[in-house]
């Protein structure tokens, strides 16, 4: 009788915990966005083995990849920011596209096509990309400083805000 008792404790207090997991793991947000598209040539055939590199203006960190052999590439988890996305490949022309803002939660999507390279060729894109996120329906806000300092918080008093009722004769 006793170790059913404990069983069905341990047994209760697992499920609990399980489901306490579950739900820390759910409230928990995304911080990061992603950078992601296909690399074509000028006639269209997709471009595999491409790198890309994805320079953080702000920071100078550096991420890259490789392109698939349909011409697919990911940068994921890039913190927000400004970045400049470089695509090389040995016989092709080098892009590069400055100012590509990758938000929170966000999928920035960034097609390129390569040319035939001449001899020391390189071309530099300086349109950004584009301003409407057609990948998902996720949406996100970069929070600064002066936002974070307005948030309320249970730690802070607000008493002198609450407003007082008096009972008439009291």
């Amino acid at each position: 009788m006793e170790f059913q008792r404990r069983f069905c404790v341990c047994v209760l207090a697992l499920l609990i915990s399980i489901v306490l997991a579950g739900r820390t793991a759910a409230a928990q947000t995304q911080t990061t966005g992603s950078i992601s598209g296909l690399i074509r040539d000028q006639s269209g055939a997709s471009l595999p083995g491409v790198d890309v590199k994805a320079e953080e203006q702000a920071t100078g960190q550096v991420r890259t990849t490789l392109s698939t052999e349909t011409g697919a590439y990911t940068l994921p988890l890039l913190p927000p920011g400004r970045y400049t996305v470089t695509f090389t490949l040995p016989g092709f022309q080098t892009v590069s596209s400055r100012e590509v803002v990758v938000n929170a939660t966000e999928k920035v999507s960034l097609n390129t096509s390569l040319n035939v390279a001449a001899v020391g060729t390189a071309i530099e894109v300086t349109t950004g990309a584009q301003l409407v996120q057609a990948e998902s329906t996720t949406l996100g806000r970069v929070i600064d400083e002066k936002m974070t300092a307005a948030l309320p918080l249970p730690t802070k008093n607000y008493t002198f805000r609450t407003p007082r009722i008096w009972a008439a004769g009291a």
